[in-house]
Parts: structure tokens; sequence; C-alpha cells
């Protein structure tokens, strides 16, 4: 690999970089893309029976214009405020994120300011590549054999040893958030339902019920009731069966009535 292709894919990175992030600042401010990108607030705007529309901003308001004003404000949040805001899972990518920055961090000032003077001092490629290759800060200018290899083990021994300790940092961390957000956040009981399909029908009673309370009274540490759910398909597709011919009976009706008064106004 040469400069110019290094300098044209980093060029290209960039690039695309960008056009995501502007892309990202467009489609968040459409109004139909608000249960995507703003859910949280639209539904805490719901219970408080506001119709601002979650924060989201009316037509020719820079709505087609990028805008990256958002990364720095974005840096400014805490981990509480973000918690608070936006909840757990925003929380967990947002750290996933800082983790990859700090592992990447590291790893670029090993290669920049160990390996790369150790590839460069070395002299195992001929005078015709070493002149024009960027090869020359690789590992393939290091000769096989040499000592200079023990550099490039104890890097990756201290990059291995440092991500495993970035990763039970990040993992004894994010424990105890969730432990602590489950323990202040209000309960609700769609966050410890269970869904069971296929309950049999009872032989003695005739009836589901008797089924669903001898198979959930296994559980009675954790029992709490149960709800019958029945599948509304085909009560569905018979209203709606009885509203086109309701439809098709009143188009009868007041093509029968428009006919009679016709008729009698000829006779």
């Amino acid at each position: 690999m040469d400069a110019d292709g290094l300098l044209a894919s980093a060029a290209i990175n960039l690039g695309l970089a960008l056009v995501a992030l502007s892309l990202f600042s467009m489609l968040k401010k459409q109004p139909g893309n608000a249960p995507v990108y703003l859910p949280q607030r639209m539904a805490a705007s719901d219970r408080a029976g506001s119709s601002s529309g979650g924060g989201v901003l009316p037509l020719g308001h820079g709505r087609l214009t990028p805008s990256f004003r958002w990364i720095v404000a974005a840096f400014r949040f805490s981990e509480d405020d973000v918690l608070r805001r936006h909840g757990l899972d925003a929380l967990v990518v947002l750290r996933l994120f800082k983790f990859g920055i700090n592992c990447f961090t590291v790893c670029s000032f090993l290669g920049l300011l160990i390996l790369a003077p150790t590839n460069y001092s070395s002299e195992c490629l001929p005078d015709t590549i070493r002149s024009n290759s960027m090869e020359l800060f690789t590992v393939s200018n290091v000769p096989r054999g040499s000592n200079r290899l023990w550099v490039h083990f104890s890097c990756l021994c201290f990059i291995s040893f440092y991500v495993v300790y970035l990763l039970h940092k990040e993992y004894n961390e994010m424990s105890s958030r969730r432990i602590e957000h489950l323990k202040y956040h209000r309960k609700r009981p769609d966050q410890f339902t269970i869904l069971v399909q296929g309950i049999p029908l009872c032989s003695d009673h005739g009836t589901y019920g008797c089924s669903a309370e001898h198979f959930f009274s296994k559980h009675y540490r954790t029992y709490q009731s149960y709800q019958i759910v029945h599948d509304i398909g085909n009560i569905e597709a018979l209203k709606m069966l009885a509203s086109s011919l309701d439809k098709k009976i009143e188009r009868k009706r007041e093509n029968r009535i428009c006919n009679f008064g016709n008729g009698s106004g000829l006779s």
C-alpha cells in the first residue's frame, strides 16, 4: 500500500461518516420518524395530554438541512441524564461507543509510538520497495527470527489484557446500573408477563381456565394472575363480512327507493 491509497481510503471513510451523520440529523427532524427517534418523549407528551409533537421541528425550520450541533450536545449529557431521559438501552449503546473509543485509542498510541518506529527501523524490504511503500511501517519489514518480534508479542499481550480489563469493568458497571434501574424504576406488569400458547381444553369442565390455573400454580412463588386472550381473527373476519353485507343491503335499498320514485313519477 502506498501513501496515496491510504489517503484515498481515509477520505472515503470520512466521507461515508459525514453522509451517515447528515442522514441521521435530517431523518431525526422528520415528523414521520418521531416514533423511532423520540418514542419516550412522545409517550410523555401523550400522558401529559399535550400535542407538541415531541419536539419535532415544523416545516421550513431546517428540517431538510443537516446539522451537527447535536454531537456537541450529546457529549454534555451525563450517564444519569441519559438513563433518566432515554432509558437503559441508550446508556448501553453509549457505553459501547465509549468502550470502542478507549480500546482503539490505546491501540493507536501503541501502533504509532512503538510498533511503527520498530517496523520502520528494520531493513528487511529491498530498497526499491522501501522508497515508495507504506509496508515500511508494518510487520512485513521485520525479518524472520528478529528480536523485534518480541515487541509485537508484548504489545499484543498488553492489548489483550487491556481489552479483558475493559470488558470486566464495563460488565460490573452496567450490571450495577441495571440493578439500580430495576430497583428504582416503576414496575409495570408488561415487563414481567409471559405469553403461553396452546393451552389445552379442560375435559372435566370444558374451559381453558382450569388448565391455565393448573399450569401456573407450579410457579406459585412468582405467579400473580393470568388473563386468557383469544384469537379474534375469525370474529374480525365475520364482522367485516357483516359490514360489507350491510353496505350492500343499504345500497340495494337506496337503488330500490330511487327506482320506485322514478317509476311513480313516470306513471
